[in-house]
């Protein structure tokens, strides 16, 4: 009988966890996000502690990078790859549901996107007591995009169709990043699944949502209708991975 306890859970993070500290790629993608962000706290930390309009952007692509390099690469590219391989079928014969070893998942991609980006933050030279609210800004808004990569890794049987989903995904953090080049691009925050992380990020680090002219109820209010959005397609895709796999 598979189950959805909390002993299945916590061993399927667990699982997770490990599987990405072990593996290469999630080593090698989580390093690329820390020399990126260490490049341009070397270079222009001025900029970000001044807050300056060019400091948005910096401050936007630190914020994205972490969930991107570290979060998708969990949720969508290591998914997929299990489910290529047939994992989950023999993780469901030992009694746990796909609700636990999808949660597991998306647990790790969203420890490792929080503990990356605090990082990140840090060695672009934003540090003291605004980590704190940065971390707690990676913990609620990079949400919905984890579901969404986690749910289209569940679905995707191959390279290929992991490649098909990846570019709509960066290409919606792309327009969290954009939004950040002038007041009059700045409405592409509300069209992003990361569009909150990466406003409230500017907002403590960068020089703040007035001079982009966001208003936080329309942020709040997009961060809601994506994280509806993503839990909906999250659910439709672990439905059809049953369909496909009726007897796992």
């Amino acid at each position: 009988m598979q189950t959805t306890t909390a002993r299945a859970l916590g061993a399927c993070t667990l699982r997770d966890i490990g599987c990405a500290l072990r593996n290469p790629t999630s080593i090698a993608c989580m390093a690329v996000a820390l020399v990126f962000s260490a490049f341009y706290g070397q270079f222009w930390s001025a900029d970000i502690q001044q807050g300056t309009a060019f400091s948005a952007f910096i401050v936007a692509f630190v914020s994205a990078i972490p969930v991107l390099e570290a979060g998708g690469v969990i949720t969508l590219f290591a998914t997929s790859e299990e489910v290529a391989h047939n994992s989950y079928g023999a993780i469901l014969r030992t009694g746990s549901s796909l609700r636990a070893i999808v949660a597991g998942k998306l647990i790790a991609g969203w420890l490792f996107g929080c503990v990356l980006g605090v990082l990140c933050f840090w060695v672009a030279g934003v540090g003291g007591p605004r980590l704190a609210p940065i971390a707690a800004v990676f913990a609620v808004g990079s949400l919905p995009f984890l579901a969404f990569s986690s749910g289209f890794g569940l679905v995707s049987k191959d390279q290929m169709h992991t490649n098909f989903w990846a570019w709509p995904l960066a290409l919606s953090a792309l327009l969290a990043l954009l939004g950040t080049l002038g007041p009059e691009v700045s409405f592409l925050m509300y069209l992003s699944p990361m569009g909150l992380q990466v406003a409230e990020c500017v907002a403590v680090a960068g020089p703040g949502l007035e001079q982009l002219y966001l208003l936080q109820p329309a942020l709040i209010a997009s961060w809601c209708a994506w994280m509806a959005a993503s839990v909906f397609c999250l659910r439709r895709c672990m439905a059809k991975w049953r369909q496909q796999n009726p007897g796992a």
